[in-house]
């Protein structure tokens, strides 16, 4: 983001253990920083995401580091970030993939070993940019106190305490989320969030550089007329909507499924392939 003077200045989202990391770097570098945002954060690593009032020792730290690397890759976690869908298989399936993605367990075991030292909260009463903390009330990750205590100690800031049980911000009422962040960032939040299922079709002349360099420019631009219209008249054909001529070809946009624009990229090609 660019400030009015032309400098860049980030806007900081701290989640759970990002916390201190956002509060520190917040209160070293104010000048670069536009706005800092924490959901179902902490400001220190060393007490207790479950309990606000218990700070934890290196062997409980470690016992904990241990008991979820058990099942690093797998989906038992997923109740605890997102207990209002556990046994949704679909989510279970995404979250073991996530972790698998993420890291291995020997770089999470690592990680986790280090940011369990992260503790900025001698830093909170010295933040001086705007600040907006959020966390739903019935969170069964993060005790909701650790966001209470941080917005009580960071001078001016604002505290939203949504509804909800789930830690993970894509689950849940996310749009109550994205709403109050939008309007803290812009002073204003959309009304009215449209959705729609989309499949987008892709079409490319493949080579089309060296063909255009073989063919010489008079003949190009025939074959270039040629191939629009045809295509043209599929998408139609098809109910699609030209997004955009890339020139060489298009971006077409299909309401729903991906049938018509199955059927559609299969007729294009039996129309151009003679061209």
């Amino acid at each position: 983001v660019l400030d009015a003077a032309g400098s860049e200045r980030a806007v900081l989202y701290g989640y759970t253990w990002g916390g201190p990391l956002c509060i520190h770097f917040a209160r070293r570098h104010p000048e670069r920083v536009r706005a800092l945002v924490m959901y179902a954060a902490l400001a220190s690593n060393s007490t207790a995401t479950l309990n606000f009032d218990h700070e934890v020792g290196p062997e409980e730290r470690e016992a904990e580091i241990e008991a979820s690397l058990a099942g690093w890759g797998g989906s038992a976690n997923v109740g605890d970030f997102a207990p209002s869908r556990a046994d949704d298989e679909r989510l279970q399936s995404w979250f073991a993939k996530l972790t698998r993605l993420s890291s291995s367990p020997g770089a999470m075991r690592a990680l986790w070993r280090s940011t369990a030292l992260y503790d900025a909260r001698e830093d909170l009463a010295h933040v001086r940019v705007p600040t907006l903390i959020l966390h739903r009330g019935g969170d069964r990750a993060v005790d909701v106190r650790h966001s209470r205590s941080i917005a009580q100690q960071i001078p001016g800031a604002r505290y939203v305490e949504l509804d909800g049980i789930d830690n993970l911000p894509s689950i849940g009422d996310t749009e109550a989320l994205v709403a109050e962040i939008e309007e803290f960032l812009t002073g204003t939040r959309s009304t009215n969030v449209e959705r729609a299922l989309l499949t987008i079709l892709i079409t490319d002349i493949v080579g089309s550089t060296s063909r255009a360099a073989a063919m010489g420019d008079t003949a190009w631009r025939d074959l270039l007329a040629d191939h629009h219209a045809a295509v043209a008249r599929e998408v139609d054909r098809f109910d699609g909507r030209e997004v955009k001529n890339l020139g060489d070809g298009f971006l077409i946009a299909f309401d729903g499924a991906p049938s018509q624009a199955h059927r559609c990229a299969l007729a294009i090609l039996a129309a151009v392939m003679p061209l």
